[in-house]
């Protein structure tokens, strides 16, 4: 004699798929609600049985969040984009530089989000023509100033070969990969 499906015959076989996809609910809990063997929510599962509207219900949700997930990164995005161009008019170049790197950390996520960074990839803004010309603004304007010229040109050379933003009083020389603090004199 054939064995039925209890979950296709249960009145509310909606709910319980819905919680089957739901990975955060356990088959236990799922079989204590509705009555019913934590065997016959799995075999329900395992055997294709979880109907194709439902199925669609879950993917359609879960495409909706990563939607909105991607929306809020492409705002987060114009909006330090927007901050570094004001950063810039207003000639705070530090404030800038920092909305620069925010907003290539946000670039970075969305390509990771949409699959077309792998984490092992780095981005080298150090050839962007953005990057370039803002180096450039930099140095010219503190050209008549050589000490705060050289702090932010070895504060850069220290960023772009460790990743560490350093402090003024820590600016130094990289031995090692690590930054050395010159002695005062």
């Amino acid at each position: 004699m054939a064995r039925y499906c209890k979950v296709c015959r249960h009145p509310e076989r909606e709910a319980i798929e819905l919680a089957i996809i739901d990975k955060d609910i356990i088959y236990d809990d799922i079989a204590a609600q509705y009555g019913m063997s934590v065997a016959s929510i799995s075999r329900h599962n395992t055997d294709g049985h979880i109907t194709e509207r439902v199925a669609k219900a879950v993917e359609a949700k879960e495409v909706a969040c990563g939607n909105t997930l991607l929306e809020r990164l492409e705002k987060l995005e114009a909006d330090a984009r927007r901050i570094g161009e004001t950063a810039e008019s207003n000639d705070r170049l530090s404030t800038a530089l920092q909305a620069n790197r925010e907003q290539q950390r946000i670039i970075e996520l969305l390509l990771k989000v949409a699959g077309e960074l792998k984490n092992e990839q780095n981005i080298n803004i150090t050839v962007s023509q953005d990057w370039i010309k803002l180096r450039e603004i930099i140095l010219t304007c503190l050209a008549p100033y050589p000490e705060a010229r050289h702090a932010v040109l070895t504060g850069l050379k220290i960023y772009q070969e460790t990743g560490k933003v350093v402090e003024p009083n820590e600016l130094g020389e990289i031995v090692d990969g690590e930054v050395r603090r010159l002695p005062n004199g």
